[in-house]
C-alpha cells in the first residue's frame, strides 16, 4: 500500500546548466504500461513541438525537484527528497505544463512554459492536457502502483486538467491556504514520515 502526492511545477527554475544525460531508471515512463508510456511521450512530443521557443535546449536535464525553485519546494529538504526516494510507502508525481507528469527525479530541460498558454487552436494548456486524458495516465500509474491514497496538492488549473480522474480513489486535499506553494511545501515536509 502506497500514498501519492500530486503537486504541480513552478515558474522559478534553476537556471545552472545541467547535464546530457537523460538516462534515469525511475522515469515516469518505467512505471507506466507500455500503451500509457508511448501516449505520454506522444502528448510531450507534440508540447515541445508547440513550445520550441519556450525551451532551453542548452540548459541541460536537471532532476525536476533540482530544477524547480517555486515556493513548494524551498521548505523540502534534500532529506526529505532521498526519504521520499527510497519509500514504500510514499511517491511524488509533478504535474508540469510541458512534460505532463514527471517522477520528482526525472531529468528535465529549463523551460517557460505555463497550463494558461494557448497550444492547438488556442486551447488553454490545462484543458488540452484533459481533452487528451491525460488522466489516463494517471489512472494507469496509480494502478500499476499499488497507490491507496492520493494527496491532491494541485491548484486549480492543473485539477481543470486531470478532470475527474480521481474520483474513484480515496483523494485527500489537505486544508492549506488555497494556491499558497510555501504551505505546501511545509505539509510535504511536516507529513513525510507520516505517510
Amino acid at each position: 500500500m502506497k500514498s501519492l502526492i500530486l503537486i504541480t511545477c513552478c515558474g522559478t527554475k534553476n537556471l545552472t546548466t545541467g547535464n546530457e544525460n537523460t538516462e534515469n531508471p525511475n522515469a515516469i515512463t518505467n512505471f507506466l504500461s507500455k500503451e500509457k508510456s508511448e501516449k505520454l511521450i506522444r502528448l510531450r512530443e507534440k508540447t515541445f513541438d508547440a513550445f520550441n521557443d519556450k525551451i532551453d535546449f542548452e540548459s541541460g536535464f536537471m532532476n525536476a525537484n533540482e530544477r524547480y525553485m517555486g515556493l513548494i519546494y524551498k521548505p523540502i529538504s534534500k532529506e526529505t527528497w532521498n526519504k521520499i526516494s527510497n519509500s514504500d510507502s510514499v511517491d511524488l508525481l509533478i504535474f508540469s505544463a510541458l512534460y505532463g507528469l514527471l517522477k520528482f527525479n526525472d531529468p528535465i530541460l529549463n523551460y517557460n512554459v505555463m497550463m494558461t498558454d494557448d497550444i492547438e487552436d488556442r486551447i488553454k494548456l490545462n484543458k488540452w492536457w484533459r481533452i487528451n486524458e491525460i488522466g489516463s495516465v494517471l489512472i494507469d500509474y496509480i494502478k500499476r502502483n499499488n497507490i491507496v491514497n492520493v494527496y491532491n496538492l494541485l491548484s486549480n488549473s492543473y485539477s481543470t486538467a486531470i478532470g475527474n480522474t480521481l474520483n474513484d480513489f480515496e483523494t485527500i486535499k489537505p486544508s492549506l491556504p488555497r494556491g499558497y506553494g510555501l504551505e505546501k511545501g511545509h505539509w510535504i515536509e511536516e507529513n513525510i514520515g507520516l505517510l
